[in-house]
């Protein structure tokens, strides 16, 4: 018998295996304290070969495998890339639209932390998209809370100020 054929069904054993050596890892990292969401190597720019310090990985290959439940756990016990939390926030909005608006909220804050036009118009619709969720949730009140507050906190953004007033808001 050929090596080849004494790996025929033992995916089960190495996806086991490859799980608890990333999970291993994302336990580590956290125990370790080590920042989540800063670039690796000092400041420089993480080279995409690298493993991340976080859940990522494991949130990947749950999202991969269609287990978008094991993916949120994961996400929550280890943090994960920012990329991936929108992607998750884009999954759980139907069904637990609770879970998506902090998400979102957080894209809100990161895009306005820098005055750039283009950075606003992608605020807006994060800011849209809470404001959908939030009503759906009955919950229009706390949504203009939160807008007003986004409005006083950049208010000094007079082209963001400008982009809102036209935004025709849920």
């Amino acid at each position: 018998m050929s090596k080849r054929h004494n790996h025929i069904g033992q995916w089960p054993v190495w996806r086991e295996e490859a799980l608890a050596l990333i999970q291993d890892r994302a336990e580590k990292a956290q125990r370790e304290k080590k920042p989540m969401r800063k670039p690796a190597l000092g400041g420089q720019k993480r080279r995409t070969w690298e493993p991340r310090e976080d859940g990522s990985t494991l949130v990947e290959v749950f999202m991969w495998e269609g287990d978008s439940e094991a993916a949120w756990r994961e996400a929550q016990a280890y943090g994960c890339a920012d990329t991936l939390w929108l992607v998750l926030a884009k999954r759980r909005e139907k069904e637990h639209p609770e879970d998506a608006v902090p998400i979102y909220q957080q894209e809100v804050e990161e895009l306005l932390r820098y005055a750039d036009n283009a950075r606003y118009g992608e605020a807006v619709k994060a800011l849209r998209k809470v404001g959908r969720l939030m009503v759906r949730m009955g919950k229009r009140d706390k949504f203009r809370s939160y807008l007003a507050e986004v409005r006083t906190k950049n208010r000094r953004r007079p082209n963001l100020m400008k982009l809102m007033d036209k935004t025709r808001w849920p």
